[in-house]
């Protein structure tokens, strides 16, 4: 990578639940419109990334995480949308989110499309097909949002302290 690059990074395993080659449709989509873009996928599941010059694939620690997401400039994680990932809410997710960088999503899966979090610091695509994926990439490059206003938005929502304050007033409804 070099610092002219515009660097699309993906989190985490590819099994079954992703949809690996509609976020390459996707990647492509980007080069379109960035020819310098590159795609950075930290996965153990190196096997399953096809060969290209544009993608680089590493396994990386968790400890070391951090250092390789912050060379994202945007994220990208499509699921499948099943009744089963109603109730998934993926932490790869908010871990991107909570260091600054954008990321492009589907909906149709857990509650991608009920906080305001994500609508703010998210490119939500309805369905994923190449007019949406199209449409994506002109909003994605137009978002007008800080990586501090991310942070700050999304800190308030994934939070340890806010995740507690959450359920103890559920908790506190319930024993009312």
């Amino acid at each position: 990578l070099t610092s002219d690059d515009y660097v699309l990074g993906y989190v985490g395993s590819l099994g079954t639940w992703y949809l690996y080659d509609e976020m390459v449709d996707f990647f492509n989509q980007v080069k379109k419109k960035i020819p310098q873009a590159k795609m950075l996928f930290l996965t153990p599941d190196k096997h399953k990334v096809l060969e290209s010059d544009d993608f680089i694939v590493l396994t990386v620690s968790r400890k070391d995480m951090p250092a390789y997401v912050s060379l994202f400039n945007a994220s990208v994680c499509f699921i499948k949308t099943t009744f089963s990932k109603s109730g998934s809410s993926a932490t790869k997710i908010a871990e991107v989110l909570s260091m600054g960088i954008p990321i492009v999503v589907n909906s149709g899966w857990g509650d991608i499309s009920t906080m305001p979090v994500f609508s703010k610091a998210c490119v939500i695509v309805e369905t994923v097909d190449h007019a949406n994926l199209i449409k994506a990439v002109h909003t994605l490059k137009s978002l007008a949002i800080s990586a501090d206003a991310i942070r700050g938005t999304s800190v308030g929502y994934f939070s340890l302290t806010s995740g507690i304050n959450k359920y103890g007033e559920i908790y506190n409804r319930l024993i009312a």
